[in-house]
């Protein structure tokens, strides 16, 4: 049962790619520290409704330089069945909005997750470009691509991995001041794959990709302010 749901939950995985902590568009000043929770996930079929997933992240980010922030972030909704799942990575912003010329943030990360027993283990390598502007003081939008790896040259299935390289565009709202900031963000996951792969139903652009939304509270500490 429980590979079952190991192999379920690296399933959602991909499909959320960097769902475990909610990406944080405001920069951070040099020391400031920044809590986060998160809900949501695809949009799949529960009766006659399509519902998000009700996946609950925590994420912490820290300001390492202007610049540079390093993150960390877990699912509780994987925890809930015993299975560890914890992503980690930086955020560099080598410029900020200016103008009419958006923000850039980069964003490699590593996804491990795992039940502690031989051959459960998953480890994937995530690459993000976000680029975001600012519209008022306290408002941000942001608009971005998930790129998401798959390392393992075999599916769950025991057959050969035919995809081993995911996207993910998206977008998203960030409101608040420097204390508190709420986000929203939509995704579409894998748009040049069928969403028929699995026994879940989804919804997507056609048979193409799967819808997902999130939303997001955070709560900054230290800092100037």
């Amino acid at each position: 049962m429980k590979q079952l749901l190991v192999a379920g939950i690296c399933l959602f995985c991909i499909f959320m790619l960097s769902c475990s902590s909610l990406r944080q568009v405001r920069p951070l000043e040099k020391g400031e520290s920044r809590l986060s929770l998160s809900a949501g996930g695809p949009f799949t079929k529960v009766g006659n409704l399509y519902i998000p997933m009700p996946l609950i992240s925590l994420g912490y980010n820290y300001g390492v330089t202007e610049k540079l922030d390093a993150e960390v972030g877990t699912n509780i909704f994987a925890m809930m069945y015993g299975i560890a799942h914890i992503d980690a990575g930086v955020n560099w912003r080598p410029f900020k909005p200016r103008n009419y010329v958006p923000g850039l943030i980069l964003s490699p990360k590593i996804f491990g997750m795992t039940d502690f027993k031989p051959g459960d283990s998953r480890i994937y390598p995530d690459l993000g470009f976000t680029a975001y502007c600012e519209i008022t003081q306290d408002r941000l939008m942001d608009l971005g691509l998930e790129n998401f790896f798959e390392l393992s040259t075999k599916r769950e299935d025991g057959n050969k991995q035919q995809n081993n390289w995911l996207i993910a565009p998206y977008t998203g709202i960030s409101l608040g001041n420097k204390i508190w900031q709420f986000q929203f963000e939509a995704k579409l996951y894998t748009p040049n794959l069928p969403n028929n792969l699995h026994t879940a139903k989804n919804l997507g652009i056609g048979d193409h990709g799967i819808f997902g939304v999130f939303l997001g509270v955070s709560r900054s500490f230290g800092g100037a302010r």
